[in-house]
């Protein structure tokens, strides 16, 4: 395949032929690493899947995208690239690839995990009863994914997940928990709430759509044999960082949302769950009680990150910037 022809119009195979997808599979691309070699590996390789396409969409840092793409091939489906880098962060980018697609069903996944081999059949089977449905996490951390080759990473997948049927998605921060690196949904009831909010750069917009969409009168499913494979940061600073950051992009989502009541993070203010963790830490370091340093400091980075928040848009009052359905208004 060569690297002109990576970007291929909706429905067509390298071969030509033309077919309508059922489902179109979304991946916002920031700085992709060669894990998104692997998700499209995991994709192209789906056991008796329904007609689907996958778009990847362009945050940025991506020059060699077609190429990689190009080298990828020969693909039994459809995918292709589109240009999302006007503005930055998943949400913006996946509202792009809602307005790239006609197609009546829309699946999130991310760049660097790896889906099920039986992730787009089941999405398509679940969403002739549901709506929008979540689905289920296998979670290994860096160390334990580093190394490892492809057919390992799916072993570990494929023997995490279980034969778990949909059910009511359990509480998560601003409502039915929803991640957004993997759900899918009819496209109608994404457009409806009018896709992402493009301001959540940080994150918690799938938290900030979970909400939209339940006040929608959407009840979110879980269905945990919908799974992926995702490598979390192990101990350190880069877990604490990511937590923070959390934290913060919450605050903001549910001050635009005026959540603040229905969140149980922040119905109260949250700098006395951090200074609980720095208890707990000068606790450990006399000796009073068994040492766990990383979890300590990863509980104090998200009460920082929500304190940090709390005080900005609760106290100060600060008004937080929301940018609902930035990306769908503009043509692929």
């Amino acid at each position: 395949m060569q690297a002109q022809n990576a970007t291929l119009r909706r429905g067509q195979t390298q071969e030509g032929a033309m077919t309508v997808p059922e489902l179109t599979v979304i991946i916002p691309c920031h700085r992709s690493g060669p894990r998104l070699d692997l998700q499209l590996r995991a994709l192209n390789e789906q056991v008796d899947p329904p007609a689907f396409e996958v778009v990847l969409c362009d945050n940025g840092g991506n020059e060699d995208l077609p190429d990689r793409l190009a080298a990828a091939g020969p693909f039994r489906h459809p995918m292709r690239i589109i240009k999302a880098d006007e503005h930055p962060g998943a949400a913006y980018a996946r509202n792009r690839g809602l307005a790239s697609t006609t197609a009546p069903l829309v699946g999130f996944v991310d760049d660097d995990d790896l889906v099920h081999p039986h992730w787009v059949r089941r999405a398509v089977e679940v969403l002739k009863d549901h709506a929008v449905v979540s689905g289920g996490v296998v979670l290994r951390t860096d160390d334990e994914l580093d190394g490892l080759d492809y057919g390992r990473l799916l072993e570990i997948l494929v023997n995490g997940t279980g034969p778990v049927p949909p059910a009511p998605a359990g509480s998560g921060s601003m409502g039915p928990a929803l991640l957004g690196g993997n759900f899918v949904a009819r496209r109608e009831a994404i457009l409806r709430v009018r896709g992402f909010d493009a301001a959540l750069v940080r994150g918690a917009e799938d938290n900030d759509l979970a909400y939209r969409l339940t006040h929608a009168g959407y009840t979110i499913m879980d269905y945990g044999a919908m799974s992926i494979l995702c490598c979390v940061p192990g101990p350190g600073r880069t877990r604490q960082k990511k937590r923070f950051r959390a934290g913060s992009a919450l605050a903001q989502a549910v001050a635009a949302r005026g959540a603040w009541s229905e969140t149980a993070e922040l119905r109260r203010p949250p700098m006395g769950e951090l200074a609980r963790s720095f208890g707990g830490l000068t606790r450990m370091a006399l000796g009073l009680t068994e040492r766990d340093v990383d979890g300590a400091l990863t509980r104090a980075a998200t009460a920082a990150g929500l304190s940090e928040g709390w005080v900005r848009y609760r106290l100060l009052r600060r008004e937080p910037d929301t940018l609902i359905g930035l990306g769908l208004e503009e043509s692929a």
